[in-house]
């Protein structure tokens, strides 16, 4: 399910006669066109979301969308993405800006999801570095993994101050070094 207020005024904007080539509808997917599901639960395509019909019918009549969302992972493209019919995402009518806007994806002339790379590039204050800087905050980061682990193998109180959900996680790791 999509939040309600989403789903009218994607009908209203879908009811237009001819939306401006320039109209946009832009959106959150997570629980904005998309119901994000908890953990473990079913992750439902767009195709059956309530937006799905009134978006179709806006990208039909040239409207254009863009979709943005926290995740970097596989199911923007394919929860969203994949559900839109190849000719209403194609020639860049349909722009998804995944990983926080760092990247920014457009259909190409058939459909197709690419990088825009351009938009990518000059996102340079949000990319890690490369090479030995690279290297130097891996290091770093895996030393105060290491030192976290360590400092809750040596006291269970700090173990008992995580939320639940994590403190069982950690305790496996913990046993796993305990048993060799």
């Amino acid at each position: 399910r999509c939040m309600p207020r989403a789903v009218d005024r994607v009908r209203r904007l879908a009811s237009m006669t001819s939306p401006t080539p320039h109209a946009w509808i832009v959106a959150d997917m997570d629980n904005t066109i998309l119901q994000k599901p908890g953990r473990g639960q079913r992750h439902y395509p767009f195709n059956e979301s309530p937006c799905f019909g009134p978006t179709c019918e806006w990208l039909r009549l040239g409207g254009r969308l863009l979709v943005a969302t926290t995740d970097d992972g596989r199911r923007p493209f394919k929860s969203l993405w994949d559900a839109i019919p190849e000719d209403l995402r194609s020639n860049g009518r349909v722009l998804m800006a995944t990983s926080d806007g760092a990247a920014l994806w457009a259909g190409d002339p058939s459909g197709i999801a690419v990088e825009d790379l351009l938009y990518t590039d000059s996102q340079t204050g949000l990319r890690l570095p490369l090479g030995k800087d690279l290297d130097k905050i891996l290091d770093l980061a895996i030393s105060v993994y290491h030192k976290l682990i360590r400092d809750l193998r040596e006291d269970e109180g700090l173990l008992k101050k995580l939320p639940e959900a994590m403190q069982d996680g950690y305790q496996k790791i913990i046993d796993r070094l305990c048993a060799g």
